[in-house]
């Protein structure tokens, strides 16, 4: 008889299929820290992320990144703006060629009903006994 111990998250995720595990940052090693040296200086990365907080710029840093940013937006707006009246025209397009083509047909076919009846005139009075007795 085998005695198996089952690791706790085994137990948790065998109870509730619902159970989420963490094993922190891949890569990361336990006690060291992402933003700060041991000597407790920030790294390049920390300052760039101290850099960031609102509450440390200065007026003109957050009038330069609200600018940017607003800029940004609008130029993705403008974007989908163009994509949204480029998908307008080319349904259009599509639309204007099936009514062209069907009037094209309509057309033909009318002059060809014509030649036929002035040809044929017995045509004419064939099709109007046939709806007659309809």
């Amino acid at each position: 008889m085998d005695n198996k111990f089952l690791e706790l998250s085994e137990v948790l995720a065998s109870l509730d299929p619902e159970y989420l595990e963490h094993h922190g940052i891949k890569g990361q090693k336990w006690g060291v820290r992402r933003y700060q040296n041991e000597d407790g200086s920030l790294t390049s990365a920390g300052k760039k992320r101290a850099s960031s907080r609102v509450s440390k710029m200065s007026d003109a840093e957050l009038q330069s990144r609200t600018n940017r940013l607003r800029l940004e937006n609008q130029y993705r707006d403008q974007k989908a703006y163009a994509n949204k009246g480029r998908r307008f025209l080319n349904q259009a397009s599509k639309d204007l060629k099936t009514t062209l083509a069907i009037s094209a047909t309509i057309t033909s076919l009318s002059i060809l009903g014509k030649k036929a009846l002035d040809n044929y005139p017995w045509i004419l009075d064939t099709i109007l006994d046939v709806t007659k007795k309809h």
